[in-house]
């Protein structure tokens, strides 16, 4: 009875059908100065002074204009006017657009996928259709140009005959119950579909199913009223696309084609976030990039095996964005050495409509300086006793003081079972081939990729972190270069201290980050970068961002390993964890070394 099988793909195709509904530099000198007009948040050094402006997007007397060269992304404006009180300030005013709220979806239990095949019975003379059902749709579904990916559970299929049912467990996917279907970006949704306007379309997505991928074609309608999208379709294919032959059996034979049918249902995640979508106070860029929205995300943390649920919660309350989450990326992880990672109840605050200052704050030396899209934390680049555990991780030096070590995507497991990235957090822009697992990303491969620059995080003042890509003044997307350096003979063994700003040297300023369009923002904005090498193609510290360049909420500076100066846990308490972690204390080791040199790299004990 190898027909089921197929059946099943047809499953994941309608998933398919679903997504793709609607798809029809100078020279540099070195500044031995500081940053200027500088407070800290932490006990941090500065590495430049103040001798001439760092901004290379503004100069004196022009501190109140938002330089956003010609491009396809501001369709060739340059006058971006600064909409603040002052020049000390420059408020970003939200881009507002009713049509563009409309962007992610999550599919919702009053949908379904019909699979039918021909098939005769040996002892009935007249071949009928054998129909299986599925209810088991999940996943989310973005209009916002991003890729995404559905699922199936095929253990979830269900025909008129319970002996049928079990084969389709038992045989034909005993291991591999899921299937799922992902789309490239989807554009040039027409406005008319908006407005409650009917789409009719034939779109394509990448089905797998046990290990093979097969593209397939959906004749679609679709239409959104009230939030809610609503999409009825039409495939078929052959055994023949996914490899297999038709099967037969003693007792029966089964067309070549299957078809099937789909009725999907899928509700706007934006009255999840609780925002009303005619709120015209919060900007786009704050409502289309997260992930994990109300939970649904599963992934594996491939040092302890344990699963652990991604979850991201946002209440929009007046002037402030809430995120509570899990703290667990949205793809595998490892926790490393600092196992295990735990799911967290965590609550970062960020404003609504950040406020650019000339003056800047410095991140914390250690623990969260923002968080990413999924949730989890981004922390600065040291750890331990002040190691930069990136150029570590990188062999720039031996570390003699504790271990350390970095897992895939940069990040690993640290204070209170807080999983945290220390650089990179790019690779949930990635997409594994079907063969390929989060083991087999590297930074080098999205570099070759060339991807469209997307919004990775947040910093604590609320500007928007985007990831290696941005736009050069034509237009073009490159790879974003920091302007640190290492000083002459450091390696990173004493953690910020070993590096120093040189203006220009690469892209972004000071803080990581500059202003320009963005396909967010078209006019301009304030932003930082995920940096992986700095403008002479060295290391790209500080990796996310050193310092702040706005109106910073320190209430997210509790909810990690905290500043400097919060006090270490108790000694006994290190020791017992380290004994957990599998982490060897040399004999005869102090209290107060078990406090300085492995206090920093467990962090508190959890909550």
């Amino acid at each position: 009875m190898n027909y089921f099988k197929p059946l099943s793909l047809v499953f994941i195709f309608m998933w398919l059908a679903l997504g793709c509904n609607l798809r029809s530099g100078d020279n540099s000198t070195v500044s031995s100065v500081d940053i200027p007009n500088q407070t800290s948040s932490g006990d941090k050094t500065p590495l430049v002074t103040p001798t001439e402006p760092t901004d290379k997007n503004s100069g004196e007397g022009e501190k109140s204009k938002i330089e956003s060269p010609v491009s396809p992304l501001n369709n060739g404006l340059t006058d971006n006017t600064d909409k603040s009180k002052n020049d000390g300030d420059k408020t970003i005013e939200p881009d507002f657009n009713s049509s563009r709220l409309n962007k992610g979806f999550k599919v919702v239990s009053d949908s379904n996928v019909i699979f039918a095949i021909r098939e005769k019975l040996l002892r009935v003379p007249s071949p009928f259709d054998a129909i299986l059902v599925s209810d088991e749709v999940s996943g989310y579904i973005n209009l916002d140009g991003s890729s995404f990916e559905l699922r199936v559970d095929l253990h979830k299929l269900v025909s008129d005959k319970e002996k049928r049912d079990k084969y389709v467990r038992e045989t034909l996917f005993p291991n591999q119950p899921i299937a799922t279907v992902k789309f490239d970006g989807l554009t040039d949704i027409p406005e008319s579909f908006y407005s409650g306007d009917t789409v009719e379309r034939v779109v394509s997505g990448t089905v797998n199913v046990n290990g093979v991928n097969s593209v397939l074609d959906f004749d679609l309608s679709t239409s959104l009223i009230d939030g809610q999208m609503a999409i009825k379709g039409n495939a078929s294919f052959e055994w023949s696309n996914f490899g297999m032959d038709t099967p037969t059996g003693n007792f029966f034979t089964l067309s070549d084609e299957v078809r099937l049918s789909v009725d999907i249902v899928a509700d706007s995640i934006f009255p999840l976030l609780g925002v009303d979508v005619d709120d015209s106070s919060v900007p786009d860029y704050l409502l289309n990039p997260w992930l994990c929205v109300n939970g649904d995300k599963f992934v594996k943390d491939l040092t302890s095996d344990n699963i652990l649920e991604c979850k991201v919660e946002l209440n929009f309350q007046h002037d402030v964005l809430l995120v509570t989450t899990t703290g667990i990326p949205s793809h595998d992880f490892e926790s490393t050495i600092g196992c295990c990672a735990s799911e967290q109840q965590q609550t970062w605050s960020i404003p609504i409509n950040p406020i650019y200052t000339d003056d800047v704050v410095l991140t914390p030396e250690r623990g969260p300086v923002a968080f990413a899209v999924n949730g989890a934390a981004i922390y600065g680049p040291e750890e331990g006793p002040d190691g930069d555990a990136v150029a570590l991780h990188f062999g720039k030096f031996e570390e003699d003081r504790q271990p350390i070590e970095l897992g895939v995507c940069g990040g690993h497991s640290g204070p209170g079972g807080q999983y945290h990235y220390h650089f990179d957090a790019n690779c949930f822009h990635w997409h594994p081939d079907s063969d390929e697992t989060i083991l087999d990303y590297s930074i080098e491969k999205l570099l070759e990729l060339g991807n469209i620059p997307k919004i990775i995080g947040f910093a604590f003042d609320g500007f928007p972190i985007y990831g290696l890509f941005g736009w050069d003044s034509d237009g073009n997307v490159k790879e974003m270069h920091s302007s640190y350096k290492l000083k002459e003979g450091s390696t990173g063994y004493n953690g910020i201290e070993d590096y120093i700003y040189v203006p220009n040297l690469g892209d972004l300023d000071e803080c990581n980050g500059h202003f320009y369009g963005t396909s967010d923002v078209p006019r301009g904005i304030y932003h930082y970068h995920s940096t992986i090498h700095n403008g002479e193609g060295s290391l790209g510290f500080p990796y996310f961002i050193y310092c702040y360049h706005g109106e910073v909420d320190e209430s997210n500076l509790n909810l990690g390993a905290g500043p400097p100066g919060a006090g270490p846990p108790d000694p006994d308490v290190i020791r017992e964890r380290l004994q957990k972690a599998g982490i060897t204390v040399p004999e005869g080791t102090s209290d107060q070394e078990i406090i300085q040199i492995y206090g920093p790299m467990l962090g508190p004990p959890p909550r």
